[in-house]
């Protein structure tokens, strides 16, 4: 694509993004917004894919789910908000909101910290009374795989809590765990937070702090030894509530390509890196670390 044509499409795909994300009440149609862009139906889906990194079709779903996720959490009943999502029923729509975001729709009221945000390869997302951001997006077919490396990481002394095999009250646990470690005479610097999985079935979910030293301890606080070895790393940027999906399309296709096997006598690890700026979650870089064995090794 010459670089004047690109520009030319990157204009109207950010035109229809903008019509788009105020008409998802609509029969939203890609014949519309092709000609609105003055252009055939297929020049313009093969364009928007391009330059967004997912299908006009699927860009529309994912912005219906988000904006549904929104008016569950303002308590608006779940048909309404089926039939606005353009679900035939209650039962379709839960059914596909559970698939997409992991939990059922009656759960959303109960976790008001939720931002019910889908992963999003351009960035794009449905937020109420904000105009739509969006980049481009990066080069389709390059696989997550290519930015895994396998390191190996010394063994480290950490503070934990009770994991639960309810992810999503890690929040809740985070938060009671933020006011426990107030508690340490060193206060812990950016870089030392870690969820860690246990290898448990199911397994459990725990907040953690690294520290440098056994001598660290808070009453009711266990101390532990996170335990050293072989890691498959993977650097993930965007807000932590995209890592499950994520993580395990990247779990597929890394143990796939083989040479390498999960180690299930080790937990696996979100490590977060930074505190990203207010109202930017994108921003959020977290090492994500699954245990690994040769393959060879055990051949």
């Amino acid at each position: 694509m010459r670089k004047e044509t690109r520009e030319d499409w990157e204009r109207r795909v950010h035109r229809t993004l903008e019509k788009m994300t105020g008409s998802l009440d609509e029969a939203v149609l890609a014949e519309q917004f092709a000609g609105d862009a003055a252009s055939s139906r297929w020049h313009f889906e093969r364009a928007f894919r391009s330059l967004t990194g997912e299908p006009f079709a699927s860009c529309v779903r994912r912005l219906r789910l988000e904006r549904a996720a929104y008016r569950l959490q303002e308590g608006e009943p779940v048909l309404k908000t089926a039939l606005d999502a353009g679900y035939e029923s209650a039962e379709s729509f839960c059914r596909a909101f559970r698939r997409a975001f992991g939990l059922a729709p009656s759960r959303v009221s109960s976790l008001p910290w939720w931002r019910g945000e889908l992963p999003a390869p351009n960035g794009l997302h449905w937020r109420p009374g904000v105009m739509p951001r969006w980049h481009l997006s990066a080069v389709m077919g390059s696989a997550p795989t290519d930015s895994t490396r396998v390191l190996e990481l010394p063994p480290q002394e950490l503070l934990t809590i009770p994991g639960t095999p309810d992810f999503w009250q890690l929040p809740a646990l985070w938060e009671s765990f933020g006011k426990a470690i107030q508690e340490l005479s060193e206060k812990p610097t950016t870089g030392s937070f870690l969820t860690v999985f246990s290898q448990d079935t199911p397994p459990l979910a725990a907040p953690a702090v690294l520290v440098p030293e056994t001598t660290y301890s808070i009453p009711g606080i266990p101390g532990n030894t996170l335990p050293g070895g072989l890691y498959a790393v993977t650097t993930f940027t965007g807000p932590c509530e995209a890592i499950g999906p994520f993580w395990e399309s990247l779990r597929l296709s890394f143990f796939d390509s083989g040479g390498w096997l999960p180690d299930h006598t080790r937990p696996s690890l979100e490590w977060y890196q930074n505190t990203p700026p207010e109202g930017l979650p994108e921003l959020t870089v977290t090492f994500l670390c699954d245990p690994v064995r040769s393959l060879e090794q055990y051949q």
